[in-house]
């Protein structure tokens, strides 16, 4: 069948901007896969905070852990604070949040093979009292809370930005909490406090509130 020169133009320019149009959807997919691939990578792996029990410093470390990193750390900002929840009553229709401080900090680099301490601590029972003790690294006392009915959690909320394949750079945050009761309702702080007589030892219980990750090249 003949076609006028004018409609063969119109249809190759259509076929063109087709082919154009999946080319460059090809190719939004699969920065967007890249991007996606890489932020969960980022979840689960980079920049990932532990709690372990040291017998030898009699104290607990929360870490930013980099020991088996791939890649440096950079603009490590975090802070922690106990919380303890005054319910709501006459006078007040909402639950007040009253937060005691307990670290903050920023370290611009942090080597692989290293870990940073964020948070030391330990507990004391006197009497049939419980206190979460705030140490330094080497055990030393800081300051000492008492664990009263109204305590809720630890939190500690930390951001840091890591570079891969010297081409994608992450900006991690997170906000992790030690709470007063797990979901299945255990003690944490009891249990806590009843490993310090043990050896060297991973803690579990720890959960996480909110993670935000940015990915850009």
């Amino acid at each position: 069948m003949y076609s006028p020169p004018l409609l063969r133009s119109v249809g190759i320019q259509m076929r063109d901007f087709l082919i154009s149009y999946a080319g460059s959807l090809a190719g939004v997919a699969t920065v967007f896969g890249l991007y996606l691939l890489s932020a969960y990578s980022a979840s689960k792996g980079k920049a990932y905070a532990e709690i372990w029990w040291l017998p030898g410093w009699n104290c607990f470390r929360f870490v930013i852990r980099n020991m088996h990193g791939d890649h440096p750390l950079t603009d490590i900002a975090y802070r922690a604070w106990l919380r303890e929840v005054r319910p709501s009553g006459p006078g007040s229709s909402v639950s007040t949040f009253v937060d005691a401080e307990l670290a903050t900090g920023h370290r611009i680099l942090l080597p692989t093979g290293n870990d940073y301490p964020v948070l030391c601590f330990r507990f004391e029972t006197k009497g049939e009292k419980l206190y979460f003790v705030h140490t330094d690294k080497m055990g030393a006392p800081i300051y000492s809370y008492e664990v009263s009915e109204e305590f809720e959690k630890v939190v500690i909320e930390y951001s840091v930005k890591v570079q891969t394949w010297k081409l994608l750079k992450h900006e991690i945050r997170r906000i992790l909490v030690i709470p007063r009761l797990s979901e299945g309702e255990l003690d944490v702080l009891q249990y806590l406090s009843s490993i310090q007589d043990r050896k060297e030892t991973l803690v579990p219980l720890m959960f996480g509130e909110a993670e935000e990750i940015k990915v850009s090249i």
